[in-house]
């Protein structure tokens, strides 16, 4: 199923407060962990990567792909999320000095000031997903916004790009990566498109699923 037919998919299940879902665990989000993040498949192929997860909600990327992982750091802004996270770490028996998520409050911070006794220089695969919009996002996206975007380079999603070694991973809006000319900034950060898919979701906007190679 494509990521386009899983947005048409109607769901017959009742969701819960958790974003994904861990049946075996007890854990009943709104979506499988296969569904949003098989896009993702690709790039964990070869060798085992560093991660960088940021709005992690239960770590759904650790859920799939724990074998090709050598150490993940996450970020959710949920109690919650972050405790059926580290549920799910403990059922596998994940080492906690290599698979850490943290509850934070996501936006216009610096993770290296609060976090630097453990945080890497550099990841190799940064995940952005599902909240660029929330952070950035308002009904009109004027020049001003934009300019003040830029100006202030210690906000989250400036951090994660300058931390990002090989792969960085974004769901979002496609109007909002365009109005603050992200396909631009990150070209210029030496990034060019490995993977793009567009949804058209009905009634709402168009999101999209990108994976920039470095």
């Amino acid at each position: 199923m494509s990521i386009s037919e899983i947005y048409k998919f109607k769901k017959n299940f009742r969701s819960s407060s958790y974003f994904y879902r861990f049946p075996e665990l007890g854990i009943r989000g709104s979506h499988i962990p296969e569904d949003n993040l098989s896009f993702l498949s690709g790039i964990f192929e070869n060798k085992k990567l560093t991660v960088l997860d940021l709005g992690a909600a239960e770590a759904g990327c650790v859920y799939l792909y724990k074998d090709k992982i050598k150490t993940y750091h996450g970020f959710e802004k949920e109690v919650r999320s972050v405790i059926a996270a580290r549920k799910m770490f403990d059922s596998f028996n994940l080492d906690s000095r290599n698979f850490i998520i943290k509850t934070i409050k996501l936006g216009h911070q610096d993770l290296y000031k609060k976090y630097s006794d453990f945080l890497l220089k550099k990841y190799e695969l940064v995940c952005f997903l599902g909240f660029f919009h929330k952070l950035f996002f308002t009904k009109k996206i004027n020049s001003k916004k934009v300019k003040n975007f830029y100006k202030y380079k210690k906000n989250i999603f400036f951090i994660s790009v300058n931390v990002c070694k090989k792969y960085y991973a974004i769901h979002t809006s496609l109007k909002c990566l365009e109005a603050y000319g992200i396909f631009d900034y990150m070209e210029q950060k030496g990034f060019r498109i490995k993977y793009k898919e567009n949804v058209d979701i009905k009634d709402r906007k168009t999101y999209c699923y990108i994976i920039w190679e470095k």
